[in-house]
């Protein structure tokens, strides 16, 4: 049956990024119908012209699909266009995401609407050549931003910074090195402030103790996000307690990785890092899922856990981040993205874990 999906970042802050994952561009408002061997693009004036240029039969190649059509619409006359590709009696799936004022919209001018996933969120957890190579490139200059913060820290020039200037400094390399933008805000976590999951960068001053770095921004739509947890400043005898976690969470990291296999489950491989916390006896500080996918959004549908029984599958990306989060101390956390292929399992930063000698 029909599927119809729809943006609208011009009214209700809603952007559906399958747009962009067939288009290349990413409209304020547009509609798609999706049937088994066809798409159906409704844009208003201010991007039909966009398509003009818009290679039809990479589109059909990547969905797999005979036709893509294109159709201007005017806004007002959004059920009568809808009307001369869909049956008012016939069965349609809308988004999921969709508003509850757009699905009532529907349901009055069409009997039979339900809703369901979106046909390319599983489509979109296999990665073709094009994506790669965006991704790996995301990756690529990540490693660049990471290396100046690196600098910094060799140079003594991270000590008395605020979280919130280093975050600038971030942001600077992020547009220098020809990001986008970022994903989300970067997160710069320092001392307790690291323990708080998805910290909010403060004027908190860096000095003697643990700073966790999180970086995501996009390039060419795609997503990329990498942490290290590093210290600054004189190793005294708190770093004893801190490099000991540290080599845990790495020994977790590296063990996920090693083993990381074409047709195992998510909950198998979960579990070889969990174990290898556990064995350490800090099991009880690892307390969230250790990947997520990653793609055109940083946290990209279906959500996984650690009871996931879904299978790995070549040309998926996802992260690999084991942390261990010691309340009122400290959260270290180690994450890259990884690309499985059919052989072994790919890390393209460049980025030592050993960067706490």
């Amino acid at each position: 049956m029909p599927h119809l999906i729809y943006t609208n970042s011009d009214q209700n802050n809603y952007t559906n990024i399958d747009f962009f994952y067939i288009l290349w561009f990413q409209p304020s408002l547009g509609y798609m119908i999706i049937e088994k061997n066809r798409i159906i693009v409704f844009l208003d004036a201010r991007y039909i012209w966009n398509v003009w240029n818009i290679k039809t039969e990479n589109i059909c190649k990547n969905l797999e699909i005979e036709k893509v059509i294109f159709e201007e619409l005017k806004h007002k006359e959004l059920i009568k266009t809808l009307k001369k590709y869909l049956k008012p009696t016939g069965k349609i799936t809308i988004d999921k995401t969709s508003s509850v004022e757009f699905f009532t919209k529907l349901k009055r001018n069409f009997k039979n609407v339900k809703v369901w996933n979106s046909p390319f969120t599983e489509k979109r957890i296999i990665k073709n050549e094009d994506e790669i190579e965006k991704l790996k490139k995301a990756i690529k200059i990540i490693d660049k931003v990471f290396e100046s913060i690196l600098e910094l820290e060799k140079n003594w020039k991270l000590k008395w910074l605020t979280e919130k200037e280093l975050r600038n400094f971030i942001i600077s390399k992020i547009i220098e090195n020809s990001w986008e933008k970022e994903s989300f805000d970067s997160i710069v976590a320092f001392w307790k402030n690291s323990a708080v999951p998805h910290h909010i960068t403060s004027d908190t001053i860096i000095w003697n103790w643990p700073l966790l770095i999180d970086i995501w921004a996009k390039f060419w739509g795609y997503s990329s996000d990498f942490t290290r947890t590093i210290w600054v400043w004189e190793k005294d005898e708190n770093f004893k307690e801190f490099k000991k976690v540290y080599e845990v969470v790495a020994g977790a990291y590296l063990e996920a990785l090693k083993n990381a296999k074409v047709w195992m489950s998510w909950k198998e491989l979960d579990k070889i890092a969990r174990d290898y916390i556990t064995q350490n006896w800090f099991w009880e500080y690892f307390t969230h899922s250790l990947w997520h996918w990653v793609g055109l959004e940083i946290h990209e549908h279906p959500y996984i856990n650690k009871k996931s029984e879904e299978i790995l599958q070549e040309n998926m990306f996802f992260t690999n981040e084991p942390w261990i989060y010691l309340p009122n101390k400290f959260w270290i956390r180690l994450e890259n993205i990884v690309h499985l292929s059919e052989a072994w399992a790919k890390v393209y930063s460049e980025i030592s874990l050993d960067i706490n000698k």
